[in-house]
C-alpha cells in the first residue's frame, strides 16, 4: 500500500486488509460475504462513464443484486486481481486487473486495467466509483469528488 494520505481521518492498514479480503470473497464466489464484511447499509456504488447504461446503485441490498445479477453473473468479472492500493484521506484508490466474459457476446477479455476509488467511513466502503481512465480515478481519489 502507498500511503498519500491528505485531511482527517486516513483509512488504516486494517481497513485495507479488509477490502482485500472482501476482493477475495469476490474471487472465491461470495458475493453476500462481500457485501457483509465491506459495505456500508447506505453504500453508493458509480459505474464507469463510459459503461453502457451507467447508474447509480444505493443501499447494501441493491449493490449486491447488481454485483451478484450483472457483474458476476452477466459478465463473469472475476477473479480480480489487486495491482496497487493508494489512500488519499479517507479514499482508497485501487488498481485492478480484471477477467471478464460476457456470457451472451461470448467476449473475453484478460487483464482488462480497472480503478475502483472506495470512500472508507467508520471502518466499511460508503461509496465505490469504477473508472476506466487512471487520471480520471486519481483526480477523484484526491479531491474526493466524481
Amino acid at each position: 500500500m502507498t500511503s498519500r494520505q491528505s485531511g482527517p481521518g486516513p483509512v488504516t492498514e486494517r481497513e485495507v486488509e479488509t477490502i482485500r479480503a472482501g476482493y477475495d470473497l469476490w474471487n472465491a464466489g461470495d458475493v453476500a460475504g462481500l457485501v457483509e464484511l465491506c459495505f456500508s447499509e447506505d453504500i453508493e456504488y458509480r459505474n464507469a462513464p463510459e459503461w453502457p447504461g451507467q447508474r447509480v446503485y444505493r443501499g447494501a441490498d441493491s449493490v449486491g443484486r447488481f454485483l451478484r445479477d450483472e457483474v458476476a453473473e452477466f459478465i463473469e468479472l472475476r477473479p480480480v486481481q489487486i495491482v496497487r492500493a493508494d489512500v488519499f484521506a479517507n479514499e482508497l484508490l485501487l488498481e485492478l486487473r480484471v477477467h471478464t466474459h460476457g456470457s451472451m457476446s461470448g467476449l473475453d477479455l484478460q487483464q482488462v486495467r480497472l480503478f475502483h476509488v472506495a470512500r472508507i467511513e467508520g471502518g466499511k466502503v460508503s461509496r465505490v466509483r469504477v473508472y476506466l481512465d487512471e487520471q480520471a480515478a486519481t483526480r477523484a481519489a484526491q479531491t474526493g469528488g466524481d
